[in-house]
């Protein structure tokens, strides 16, 4: 089983990760009975490169969605695409409640996923705010009518077709 450790340091500076229980243990007995962070002597770095690559399957986020549910319903509604699956993950959230998200939220949900970070947040954004599925205010995403419409309709191939991100480079 693996565990997803969060440290943050007074700068904001924050580094996520998934973690053997084994090392999860370390950290928590670090901290509950020195009130000192992770043990200098502990590998942090190579501990989180390989827990954030690992396939883990039952990670629950603090919105409540895993890993399956998100994978699942990405096949379900054909989000092969970067932009689509940005597209899912905020319709998904809205069901949970969470109306708006920043990229750095994505990028931690994905990291707290196993899935890694994607490759250029950024872009994707922007591709999603000039699709109309997203409409962006102050650094700030949501969901739209249209947003909503094209992962109920499964981003049929005609979708796709016309949202080509050639088409809005």
């Amino acid at each position: 089983m693996k565990y997803l450790i969060t440290i943050e340091n007074n700068d904001g500076l924050k580094v996520s990760g998934l973690v053997d229980a084994q090392f999860a243990s370390n950290v928590m007995q670090q901290i509950i009975m020195e009130g000192k962070s992770a043990p200098e002597s502990a590998s942090l770095n190579s501990e989180i490169t390989t827990g954030v690559a690992a396939k883990v399957d039952s990670v629950r986020l603090r919105d409540g969605v895993q890993r399956d549910d998100f994978q699942q319903f990405l096949t379900e509604h054909n989000a092969k695409r970067a932009c689509d699956q940005l597209v899912c993950a905020a319709y998904l959230w809205e069901g949970k409640g969470k109306k708006q998200f920043s990229a750095n939220e994505y990028n931690e949900f994905r990291l707290e996923l196993g899935l890694g970070s994607s490759k250029n947040t950024s872009r994707d954004l922007r591709w999603a705010v000039r699709t109309k599925w997203l409409v962006e205010n102050d650094g700030r995403y949501e969901l739209t009518s249209a947003g909503r419409q094209v992962i109920r309709d499964k981003f049929p191939r005609s979708v796709v077709k016309a949202t080509a991100m050639s088409k809005f480079e």
